[in-house]
């Protein structure tokens, strides 16, 4: 297994097959990417390149959630933070939006914390 340290944390991007669908092949990358990140500095590296390359896709951010959180077992980390199984799996695979209040319980649980940056108004 490779070292945290060593593990580029970005998702390639990956093009659309002929009817446009990327999402099978990205979120199997996710699951790769999240198995081997278990430090808390190595899933907030991947979840912060994640949020760069999104764009502001809160899919792909939930999806990367998702991914995290399916790595460390579905079951257990409903049990740690308090949501349960079926809403972790409905909000964070995108069959319902993903509230916010259930993103910060999933980031506390992962030992991570949001923090804002405050940005010029052209958004750099």
């Amino acid at each position: 297994m490779l070292d945290n340290a060593q593990t580029d944390p970005t998702p390639s991007s990956t093009p659309p097959d002929a009817a446009g669908n990327t999402a099978h092949k990205t979120t199997f990358e996710l699951l790769e990417l999240a198995a081997r990140f278990r430090h808390p500095a190595a899933v907030a590296a991947l979840l912060e390149a994640c949020i760069i390359e999104s764009d502001g896709d809160a899919q792909i951010i939930a999806r990367t959630l998702a991914a995290i959180v399916h790595a460390q077992g579905v079951r257990d980390f409903s049990q740690r933070s308090g949501v349960s199984c079926r809403q972790l799996r409905r909000e964070l695979t995108g069959r319902r939006p993903a509230q916010f209040a259930t993103v910060l319980q999933v980031t506390r649980t992962l030992g991570l914390s949001l923090h804002l940056t405050a940005t010029s108004r052209d958004g750099r």
